[in-house]
């Protein structure tokens, strides 16, 4: 073997470690493309599929439907809490782009009170985000869930979250993001939002 062969071969081993895409020589002098697969750390998945996200309130007002709403790069979605003794619906996962996204959003009820957010995230290919609004402690606060996409997502039924299902379902908690009291309704009575009672 020639010491330009055995340099060619040890230059593409290199690069092909790096995930670069790079030009190989031939013989005859005439350039091969090579596509080198990304690696992504942790997986065997070399598929590249967009980002996802979905959202879920698990918890209720008492005495009327609770609402959770986000809204991002002019797609709405929203999940209802119709009431303490049934499930929260759940529109499912929307695909989007990766990059930083702004959210604004609320949770809210005729009888509790109206809590408010504005947040920003960077989504990445092959993640699925589900923004769970969940009660820490008493209160009201968004919790980040994330998953690696190894298909695209076609459930329609989610029942929430916690730390025992997350981590079945190879969910991985990233942060509470709080909610905001809205300044109106300060000072005045509401019933408090509760954890759900269903099954």
């Amino acid at each position: 073997m020639s010491f330009k062969k055995l340099t060619q071969i040890i230059t593409l081993a290199f690069l092909s470690a790096l995930s670069i895409t790079a030009f190989a020589q031939t013989e005859d002098d005439d350039d091969l493309l090579l596509f080198l697969p990304p690696i992504i750390a942790g997986s065997t998945n070399t598929a590249t599929f967009p980002p996802e996200w979905g959202l879920f309130l698990d918890f209720c007002c008492p005495t009327s439907a609770a609402t959770f709403v986000l809204t991002v790069d002019g797609v709405t979605k929203r999940s209802v809490a119709p009431s303490c003794t049934r499930e929260s619906t759940f529109e499912g996962f929307s695909v989007s782009t990766p990059g930083n996204k702004n959210f604004s959003g609320q949770v809210s009820a005729n009888t509790c009170p109206t809590f408010s957010t504005n947040f920003s995230l960077n989504f990445e290919n092959n993640l699925r985000y589900l923004i769970q609004a969940e009660l820490e402690n008493g209160a009201p606060v968004l919790a980040l869930f994330v998953q690696e996409i190894t298909e695209p997502s076609a459930s329609s039924k989610f029942e929430g979250l916690d730390a025992s299902s997350a981590s079945s379902i190879n969910y991985v908690k990233q942060m509470s993001i709080p909610l905001a009291l809205e300044e109106a309704e300060a000072g005045l009575t509401f019933d408090n939002y509760q954890a759900k009672q269903t099954d």
